[in-house]
């Protein structure tokens, strides 16, 4: 008893913690060779070679020194008493078998405490499993950024582990002469892995249904990919430049927020207009989206933000607070739907979106696409694209409730979603023109028509597009004092200012300054 203790517990101690954190140097080391390899060339195109290259690299230095290990642990355990050895197959793979029962069972209970209301639906999962290795939690990370939201990529990991270590026991125990293992021990310990794993699936599927999985997670930074090409305090940026701009404030700057959406436009004119504001940037010029700007408008945090007109329950909200808000068109956009490139669908009429969204339209075929299920994102409230929807297109009439998604990201996710999702063909998702088409450019989509007219300059321009709409400088009645206000809003409708929004990609108002 004795002896098999002293066996028994190397093994754990490689199985659940040696070797689990030399994995974890391994990807580190790995990751940081191959980051000094590509870097300064052209590395944000090259992310995805390069986090394959490192996988692979990954996995056959960890399942070779695994493979190693294991036979050393033979040697050091058995010595020249192989012929001797019992032939139960629990008994000769003692060490094996708990640690793998030790993280199926982790990864069960785990899977079963997952509520599937949370925001990420395997965020329980993923904290109690990486508390339970603990060594393996930079794995568990790698998972979270790189990988598909799902929890197999935290499993994998340990059990290729147990599996490579295993390998090389057993190689061990056939160079040694030893004594073949009874088949009927290592049938039923793969009978209750497969039974486990089915079941673990099953629980996977079942939380899975109705929930939208992106190629790329992270919510916190989807937005921020985009604002950082059109940073005004970033050289390189692609924010149009303005040369001699006909005003210049600097002193009081009105702080400024607003859209995704908009902010090359209004990056643009804070870059140029707002001087000697290098060390306050940060604090005068956001992009925190169109749900958050309102409240910071709200709150009198910013003077002015630039976005769409507000959700009615935005402005009730406003009102109960004694705040009004001030919309003063200086633009024109439009709101765009898209489907994936494969998707035979060219165009949609708006009865035919409204039907969809409604979810009285559920199938492709029925609108002159494929026999399959359409799969209809819908954005977070109160975003400006939402509220487009609800007030344009929908006009008051109920949309279905969406599908769950798996974080509540922001705009630049639902084009990604629509190009890459798994079932992509089948998706339909919108925003605006100006978004999609350039700050995302996101490959493998395209716009529909909508009753029979194609989102362009020239259809917004004319009106020919029936979303085509304006877009707004925000200020309210407790914001609006600011003198420099007034004077920033004015500016957007000079020569100057109109000349700034069709060169930045969106259509002006052509110096007319229309009925707000």
């Amino acid at each position: 008893m004795k002896k098999s203790l002293l066996r028994l517990l190397p093994t754990l101690v490689d199985l659940l913690l040696l070797l689990p954190f030399f994995f974890q140097l391994v990807v580190v080391a790995v990751y940081f060779l191959l980051g000094v390899i590509v870097s300064g060339v052209s590395r944000r195109n090259h992310v995805e070679t390069v986090f394959v290259a490192g996988l692979v690299l990954v996995v056959l230095i960890v399942a070779y020194v695994c493979f190693r290990v294991g036979r050393r642990r033979v040697r050091k355990n058995y010595g020249d008493g192989m012929t001797r050895l019992s032939q139960n197959f629990f008994m000769r793979y003692l060490g094996v078998v708990i640690a793998c029962g030790y993280t199926v069972c982790v990864a069960l209970v785990a899977i079963f405490l997952t509520p599937a209301e949370l925001g990420g639906i395997f965020g329980q999962f993923d904290l109690v499993f990486a508390s339970a290795h603990l060594t393996s939690s930079l794995v568990v990370a790698l998972a979270t950024m790189f990988a598909t939201p799902s929890p197999w990529p935290f499993l994998a990991p340990p059990l290729a582990i147990y599996a490579c270590y295993m390998a090389g026991m057993m190689w061990e125990f056939r160079v040694s002469g030893a004594p073949r293992a009874h088949a009927r021990g290592g049938i039923l310990f793969v009978a209750a892995f497969v039974a486990c794993a089915a079941l673990f699936g099953w629980r996977v599927n079942m939380m899975q249904a109705g929930y939208v999985s992106s190629v790329f997670g992270g919510s916190g930074m989807d937005d921020q990919i985009y604002t950082w090409n059109y940073d005004p305090t970033r050289g390189g940026n692609r924010l149009v430049k303005i040369e001699k701009p006909s005003l210049t404030i600097g002193s009081e700057y009105p702080p400024i927020d607003g859209a995704t959406a908009l902010y090359p436009v209004y990056a643009a004119a804070f870059r140029a207009i707002y001087k000697n504001v290098d060390n306050r940037s940060g604090t005068l010029i956001g992009a925190t989206t169109t749900p958050q700007a309102y409240e910071r408008l709200v709150q009198g945090a910013v003077d002015v933000i630039f976005c769409a007109q507000p959700s009615r329950e935005q402005t009730v909200s406003a009102k109960a607070k004694g705040v009004e808000f001030q919309l003063t068109p200086i633009g024109s956009e439009a709101f765009v739907f898209f489907v994936n490139e494969a998707n035979p669908v060219d165009g949609l009429t708006t009865e035919q979106i409204r039907a969809i969204y409604k979810k009285e339209i559920t199938n492709w075929s029925k609108v002159g696409g494929h026999n399959t299920a359409i799969l209809p994102f819908q954005r977070q409230k109160d975003s400006g694209s939402q509220t487009a929807m609800e007030m344009r297109v929908m006009r008051g009439e109920p949309m279905a409730a969406p599908l769950k998604e798996e974080y509540n990201e922001g705009m630049g996710e639902i084009v990604r979603r629509t190009a890459a999702y798994r079932n992509a063909p089948n998706a339909i998702g919108y925003s605006f023109r100006f978004f999609v088409t350039t700050m995302a450019d996101t490959k493998g989509i395209k716009l529909l028509k909508i009753d029979g007219v194609a989102p362009t300059v020239e259809t917004i321009r004319d009106g020919s597009y029936p979303y085509a709409g304006n877009f707004y400088a925000v200020t309210t009645n407790k914001t609006a004092n600011n003198p420099h206000v007034q004077e920033l809003i004015a500016w957007f409708f000079s020569p100057q200012g109109q000349k700034l929004i069709e060169d930045s990609g969106y259509v002006s108002l052509q110096g007319q300054r229309p009925d707000s």
